[in-house]
Formats: structure tokens, sequence, C-alpha cells
């Protein structure tokens, strides 16, 4: 058997009091499916849920009824929230995050909140193909391209090295954002961005004084015309879908600091990346 993964962010940190990093694990046979039906139900033209119902839909969507919306987000929900599909999500409020950074003894090594998330989901999904005996099996992990690749290739890399007979069964790529087993996970990204929006809206803090929060806590911030809880699979006891809270990324440097005291090449290589990184945005940024 052959796993594929397929992960995106929703929310700017700059702009938004929480970032999500969501998406969903499945077999071939799965994600096959799950491409075909997204096909037909697309017409194959490209979905971008913050584009949904305005003029830069490819859908045409901006001219539909409310009705004809919800309809068509519920179809798309239940073409991923299906069974033998897994989903996971991790968010964070950003204030929670750069204060976490600021006193962070290993702060290069998690970078932006984006990074942060993006390698808690990579945790927790490979703690879930363990608790479904799929640990040793292929998983090929796909991001969308252009989001913080290197430091993410980085954490990829780690699965894939020859420590406990895992070697060759982990892969990474980054791909383009319409690459249609990629518009899922934006669906489901957005869609708890969406819900911890309204929650934080209402609450003005997500943290409950635990490592972390399950998402199913806040179903009451679910929207009232079932679209949250068409795409979201309901809580079977693991958690998959969790807002971390600081005491979780603190716990994480606490085992990066131990991790380099072991192994201080480990580190050493990380911080060369992350100023590799830097280098390559500031290129970017001047056009050279």
């Amino acid at each position: 058997m052959a796993l594929q993964a397929f992960f995106d962010a929703s929310g700017k940190e700059n702009d938004d009091p929480v970032l999500t990093v969501a998406g969903y694990f499945a077999d071939d046979k799965e994600c096959e499916a799950v491409e075909n039906d997204w096909g037909t139900a697309t017409g194959g033209r490209v979905f971008h849920l913050a584009d949904f119902g305005t003029e830069y839909c490819k859908l045409g969507s901006m001219g539909w009824t409310k009705a004809e919306r919800v309809a068509f987000l519920q179809r798309l929900g239940g073409i991923i929230n299906r069974p033998r599909v897994f989903m996971a999500s991790a968010s964070a409020e950003v204030s929670q995050y750069a204060s976490f950074l600021r006193v962070a003894s290993h702060a290069h090594v998690f970078g932006p909140a984006y990074s942060g998330l993006a390698q808690i989901c990579i945790h927790m999904t490979e703690r879930a193909l363990r608790a479904h005996n799929l640990f040793r099996e292929k998983v090929a992990y796909a991001f969308e391209k252009g989001e913080r690749e290197h430091e993410l290739a980085k954490t990829l890399t780690e699965y894939g090295k020859p420590k406990g007979g895992l070697r060759k069964l982990r892969s990474h790529r980054f791909l383009p954002k319409d690459t249609t087993l990629l518009q899922p996970a934006d669906l489901i990204a957005g869609t708890v961005q969406h819900v911890l929006l309204r929650a934080h809206a209402a609450v003005r803090c997500l943290d409950n004084g635990r490592v972390c929060t399950s998402l199913h806590n806040f179903e009451r911030y679910y929207s009232k015309d079932g679209v949250s809880a068409a795409v979201l699979a309901a809580y079977d006891g693991i958690m998959l879908r969790i807002v971390a809270n600081k005491p979780l990324f603190a716990s994480l440097d606490a085992l990066t600091e131990e991790m380099s005291q072991r192994n201080p090449a480990i580190l050493n290589k990380r911080l060369k990346q992350s100023r590799n990184q830097g280098k390559r945005a500031r290129q970017i940024r001047t056009g050279s």
C-alpha cells in the first residue's frame, strides 16, 4: 500500500489572529477516487475557497444563489469527508506563536507560524500512521509550491532517514496550487480557519490552559448552514485536528534542545538552512 498526504494553509500571519495548516492523507486508490469525484464536481476548474463567491472564482460562483453555494460546498465536503480519508489540522493564535518564538532556544528551527504548524501536521500524520498500523507503508507528502519549501523539506527528509527501517518509505514534493488533490486541502484548511476565527471573535482567546485543544471543542462555532459539518470529519478519539497552545511549542523546543545536545550537527544544518532561506527571500524581493 502507498499513501499520499496533502496540506495547505489558511490565514495571513500579518492580518489574522489565527493561522491554520490542514489537509488529509489516504491510500492511492482513495486519492484517485477523490480526484475523480472532485474533477467531476468542479468540471476540471480550479477551486479556491478564498475566491469562492467572488469575481475571481473560476467556477462562476459569484452568480450563484446562497443556497447553490452552500449545496456545492457540502458536495465538495462529501467528496473529502469519507471513510479511509484521514484529516489533520494544526492551528495557532499568531500572537501566542510569536511570543513563543521570542523566548525559544531554537527559533530558527521552527520558523514562522506556517512552518511550525506544518511540522505539527507532519508529526500528527506520523502518529496516526502508527495508530492505524500504517507506519511502514510508503507515504508521499505534498505541500503547495513556494510555501517555506526548504524548512519543510528538512523536516520531511528526517522521516526518510535510515532509522527504524524507514529508508525510502517517505518522500515529499511541492506542487502548484491548482493541483487537483491540493484543492481539498485548501477546503479543509479554510473551513477550520473559518470556525476558529468565529471562535476567536467570540471568546478572544483560544488557549484553554492545556498543551493543545481538539477542534471538536469548537463545534458550537461550526457554520449554521451545515458546511463545516459536511467538510470536517467527526472526532474519532484520535487528536488529529488541534489548536496548538504555547506549551506545545515550548515542549517541542525542549525536545529540540535535547536533540541538539545529542547531535549538534543537526541544529547546525538547520541554522544554515534558515540563513539560506532568508537569502532566497531577499533575492525574490529584489528580483535577482
